[in-house]
């Protein structure tokens, strides 16, 4: 190879390094999860609150909840507000399941912004018992999301 031909391929190198490097960052995202969380034998509903702090709108690309075996729980569309950009700042979403078992569950939040962003919230393991006035809802426990 000529001198010429090796300092074109060098250059092409060093281009195509930068470029990567550059790149790199613009596909990352966010990732927030809690858990494991147990509230019990008489847990009946795992939800999970994500609230925005920060000053731009944030869309959450994946919502998930896992059992203590890693198995994904069915999140159903009518219990996931989490759909549509959290607005910022004070925007909030929840989504829930159904959940059955001695075992802890746990949640996932990812959102697709290419730059870091500012979410909170947290798991919340509760109970519904039905009495002859309705329904009532007790909190069990609690754990924040975590980054």
């Amino acid at each position: 190879m000529s001198k010429r031909g090796l300092h074109l391929y060098k250059r092409l190198a060093v281009t195509t390094l930068t470029a990567l490097i550059g790149l790199g960052g613009a596909a990352q995202a966010d990732i927030h999860a809690a858990g494991p969380v147990f509230g019990g034998t008489t847990q009946t509903v795992l939800s999970c609150r994500v609230f925005n702090f920060g000053t731009v709108a944030v869309s959450i690309t994946n919502r998930q909840i896992y059992d203590s075996l890693g198995n994904l729980v069915t999140v159903a569309p009518s219990n996931d507000t989490c759909v549509a950009p959290l607005a910022g700042p004070g925007g909030s979403c929840a989504y829930a399941a159904v959940i059955t078992g001695n075992q802890p569950y746990s949640c996932r939040v990812i959102d697709g912004s290419p730059t870091p962003t500012n979410l909170s919230g947290a798991a919340e393991v509760s109970t519904s018992t039905v009495t002859s006035t309705g329904t009532s809802t007790e909190v069990l426990t609690v754990l924040p999301l975590t980054h």
